[in-house]
């Protein structure tokens, strides 16, 4: 299959199109299916907060400041009488097309192999963010791929407007300004960097006017005091396997060993017990959700960024600045290690193929790159089972076969033109 290696440059206008056109038709209903077959998109952790939101009743705080959705589930029921459910299957459904599609225009026209339309195409990636469409990550991944094309035609101050919805979907939109406003630094204009952070100011503000009504956390602890507290208490739990309790959230009854400590509500902190569960998944998800697309990065490490290092690279910084924090603090964040994960999206689907293109690296010989889609695609389906930590040993297995692969058959990226 020697057409595999071609660049999706040399494609026509037409056959580009159909390529997005057959990618958006293959994951679209792959994913919907499988997800549906999972069974369990209503009752999921959180998944609660946003029904009650969608129905206009009062949810708990941070997940009531995360209004857009439940929203437009809300004008959907009033327009066309259908099911609350309903209305998130239809939402959730036009979010994956337009993120498919959007993903799908991006790839075609990022010059990199072609056979990085199944490798794109094939994930479960695709599953696990339908999985989720009660909650804001679907929707959220819609709205930034509005604020990615507009970052591609470089429409900066259309783009610094798009951070208001997104504001309204989710509060994280702060580290997407953070991330714009590093990606965009001496290439922004000043006005164009401003509407972006009173973009987002005001979607927040927004976010909390509609949340007024909201009920505190389960902790009982302020949304800020809540957020810092995550990060040592999931450092600890995901990273080194300590469960830990305290006396406003007790993961167990009887802690092993706790100490005082008086911090409003809080007034005591301790230990309830060791265990590898945590650190094995969150190994786990790192290696599966996005497949060996991180192997690819690693080879790419060195390759040049883009031809033009003006405005043009604004995308591409952005998805690598955003990318790379998501994938990084994904295990500081929660237990839900491949939501989590996946917000770094945007650097595997987006940032890479646009590093490959340019780069112009590929496989050696004709072989290598149906193998390397067979381990890839194998390696991202394993999250089918993804609470099971034994999946760990055919996960390394895979990435030790991927790795194998690119060392003895891959053509890293070409020099840069003297001059």
């Amino acid at each position: 299959m020697p057409w595999l290696n071609a660049s999706l440059a040399e494609l026509t206008p037409a056959r580009r199109w159909l390529t997005v056109a057959g990618m958006v038709g293959s994951a679209v209903p792959l994913a919907v299916a499988a997800a549906l077959g999972m069974g369990h998109i209503f009752d999921q952790a959180d998944t609660t907060h946003y029904l009650n939101l969608a129905v206009g009743r009062p949810a708990l705080l941070p997940f009531a400041s995360r209004q857009l959705g439940p929203l437009l589930v809300r004008g959907l029921v009033t327009l066309t009488h259908c099911s609350v459910k309903q209305a998130f299957f239809l939402e959730g459904t036009l979010a994956l097309l337009f993120f498919v599609g959007t993903v799908a225009f991006l790839l075609v026209r990022s010059r990199s192999p072609r056979w990085m339309v199944p490798t794109l195409a094939g994930m479960f990636f695709w599953t696990l963010v339908y999985n989720g469409l009660v909650l804001p990550d679907l929707l959220y991944a819609a709205l930034l791929c509005g604020f990615l094309l507009l970052l591609r035609e470089k429409r900066m101050l259309a783009a610094g407007l798009m951070l208001f919805p997104l504001a309204v979907a989710r509060e994280s939109t702060l580290l997407t300004l953070v991330c714009l406003l590093a990606a965009g630094w001496r290439r922004l204009r000043w006005y164009e960097a401003a509407t972006a952070v009173v973009g987002t100011g005001a979607g927040i503000e927004l976010a909390k006017h509609l949340a007024a009504n909201a009920l505190p956390n389960m902790e009982g602890i302020s949304p800020g005091l809540y957020l810092i507290a995550k990060l040592p208490w999931n450092l600890l739990k995901n990273f080194f396997g300590i469960d830990l309790w305290a006396n406003v959230y007790r993961s167990c009854p009887v802690p092993r060993w706790q100490m005082p400590l008086h911090l409003g509500p809080l007034t005591a902190v301790g230990v309830c017990r060791f265990g590898w569960r945590y650190p094995v998944l969150l190994v786990f998800e790192l290696l599966a959700v996005f497949g060996l697309l991180p192997l690819l990065l690693l080879k790419l490490r060195r390759g040049r960024m883009m031809a033009s290092d003006g405005r043009e690279q604004v995308l591409l910084r952005f998805c690598l600045i955003y990318g790379v924090l998501s994938f990084g603090m994904a295990g500081l964040l929660g237990e839900a290690f491949g939501r989590l994960i996946g917000y770094s999206w945007p650097l595997f689907l987006v940032g890479l193929p646009m590093l490959l293109g340019a780069s112009g690296a590929n496989f050696r010989g004709v072989w290598a790159a149906p193998v390397f889609l067979l381990l890839h695609l194998s390696l991202t389906w394993l999250n089918v089972q993804v609470h099971e930590p034994w999946l760990l040993v055919p996960a390394l297995a895979l990435y030790g076969l991927g790795w194998w692969l690119l060392e003895v058959s891959w053509q890293g990226p070409l020099p840069q033109a003297p001059g």
